[in-house]
């Protein structure tokens, strides 16, 4: 997968699972808009004076922006202060990399899980028991059960980006985080969708587990929310 590729990897997945609502295109740049939990701005822009031009025009739709590439960010903010930010690091996996099944049994989680999921995630901030829920009926999941619970998941973000790998502590180094992420690779190939996931860089266990696995860093993209000037 190319760079360019990698570029319009969340892009593609996001309005592949959700329509475009609105979209305005000023020179060579571009703003989508699209729901899922929020109103999402997506910018696809070639210089900082079209996205200036872009923002200056739109800022006050959404304070929502998916996936930035680090240049925007200093530009996003001229129109308003970060409410919360969250860089990211992507990692894409690809499609010809050879890869073993998953070694312990796994299963889709059922929404009916979905606060579980939520009271027991490290991001509650940046998401809701609703995204959760709008995620396991949209696309692939895989849990590990121990005991009668979930002792380990992983699902997709809005973007099909694998996402939300969690083990619960008393399960960890049981090799229970790997069985689940080879799970989603193996569901997400069987429906030729290209297989990708954006880690907080401190998430250190996650980051020595993907490149363990075979995915390369693609680039550094950031989530952010501001408050409107």
């Amino acid at each position: 997968m190319n760079k360019e590729a990698g570029r319009n990897i969340a892009f593609r997945g996001f309005f592949d699972n959700n329509p475009v609502v609105d979209f305005d295109v000023i020179e060579n740049s571009a703003i989508f808009w699209g729901n899922s939990d929020h109103l999402w701005a997506h910018l696809v822009a070639e210089s900082p004076e079209e996205l200036y031009k872009l923002l200056k025009s739109y800022h006050r739709k959404t304070p929502y922006y998916y996936s930035v590439e680090d240049w925007m960010i200093p530009i996003i903010l001229k129109f308003g202060e970060a409410e919360w930010i969250m860089p990211t690091n992507r990692y894409i996996l690809n499609a010809d990399t050879p890869l073993p099944g998953p070694a312990q049994e796994t299963e889709g989680i059922d929404i009916s899980q979905s606060e579980y999921l939520y009271i027991n995630s490290d991001y509650q901030k940046y998401i809701s028991i609703e995204y959760i829920r709008d995620r396991l009926q949209k696309d692939v999941s895989a849990g590990v059960q121990k005991m009668g619970q979930l002792a380990a998941w992983g699902l997709t973000h809005d973007d099909g980006a694998i996402g939300f790998l969690h083990v619960l502590e008393y399960y960890r180094k049981q090799g229970l985080g790997e069985t689940v992420l080879l799970s989603l690779i193996q569901q997400k190939r069987r429906k030729n969708m290209p297989v990708f996931c954006n880690i907080v860089p401190e998430n250190k266990v996650s980051v020595n587990l993907v490149t363990k696995t075979g995915f390369r860093f693609d680039r550094s993209v950031t989530w952010l929310k501001i408050n409107i000037k």
